[in-house]
């Protein structure tokens, strides 16, 4: 799939359900803070992946060594990466 065909077929989905999106990740953060408040004992670690066109962020709960939840969070966009790491000679 372009990049073009790509971009229409997220703004259908986006239009027809964004406000479900929006109010699915609202309710899993919702849960994912209420589980690190209510374990003292767990800390949050931040996990990163190379997704092709951006670095994926996860917010890993841990707990006695293991995870216990995890949290998707927001991507870093390569054209981020371009312009916050210039040293990196970031391009696609």
């Amino acid at each position: 799939m372009g990049s073009a065909s790509a971009m229409e077929s997220i703004d259908r989905v986006l239009e027809a359900h964004g406000e479900e999106i929006a109010a699915d990740y609202k309710q899993e953060l919702r849960a994912f803070v209420a589980a690190v408040l209510n374990n003292p004992d767990a800390t949050v670690n931040i996990s990163l992946g190379n997704n092709v066109y951006a670095i994926e962020v996860f917010y890993d709960l841990v707990q006695d060594g293991r995870i216990i939840d995890t949290l998707q969070g927001p991507d870093i966009d390569v054209d981020t990466l371009a312009g916050d790491y210039p040293d990196c000679d970031v391009s696609y």
